[in-house]
């Protein structure tokens, strides 16, 4: 059965390890695995003395029990401390990531309501001008060539609000992109 907070993939040695130290801890598995070793390295060691038929067996249940018993618990230890280290920088990889995607979520909301603000006050801003305008009709002998020049101001920001205020992508080049200067229009024409 392998733990949703596995540390790595390698098959069921790495889950065994990993569920022994979430249930366990360090100290209680180095202890578990190095007793599995010693008894291993009896029994391996009892089937060679039966198959090879080897006279002495009490030195080599000795040599069978002392080489895990050194061995085994350091090695056991680094790898479980290892694999601890290895959860608590996974853990903090998901925290900062989680973070940072909180922290995107953020400046969008914060943009998105920036556009949203400065997009009302330049449309009260572009519905004023319409004053100006409507003065400027009723004007004897007002130039017309200011007049078609100030309807395309005003579509030109328009267009620029609402291609801000669409953006998909939300970082410096979009945002500069949606705003760059459109050919201005030729103002020997009336």
């Amino acid at each position: 059965m392998h733990n949703n907070t596995s540390y790595w993939n390698l098959g069921e040695g790495a889950a065994l390890i990993n569920n022994l130290l979430s249930k366990y801890g360090v100290s209680k598995t180095t202890a578990a695995l190095s007793i599995l070793c010693i008894v291993g390295s009896l029994l391996i060691s009892a089937a060679i003395w039966q198959l090879a038929g080897l006279p002495n067996l009490h030195f080599l249940l000795i040599v069978a029990f002392l080489c895990p018993t050194f061995i085994a618990p350091p090695v056991i230890l680094s790898l479980c401390r290892l694999t601890e280290n290895l959860q608590n920088s996974q853990n903090e990889v998901l925290q900062v990531n989680t973070a940072l995607q909180k922290s995107e979520r953020e400046k969008i909301k914060i943009y998105k309501a920036m556009i949203q603000s400065t997009h009302h006050i330049l449309n009260n801003f572009l519905h004023q001008m319409t004053i100006f305008k409507l003065t400027a009709e009723d004007t004897p002998g007002f130039d017309h060539k200011v007049l078609s020049l100030y309807e395309h101001i005003i579509a030109d920001a328009t267009k620029q609000i609402a291609a801000l205020s669409n953006i998909t992508d939300i970082d410096e080049k979009s945002i500069r992109a949606s705003i760059a200067p459109q050919a201005k229009p030729d103002q020997n024409t009336e």
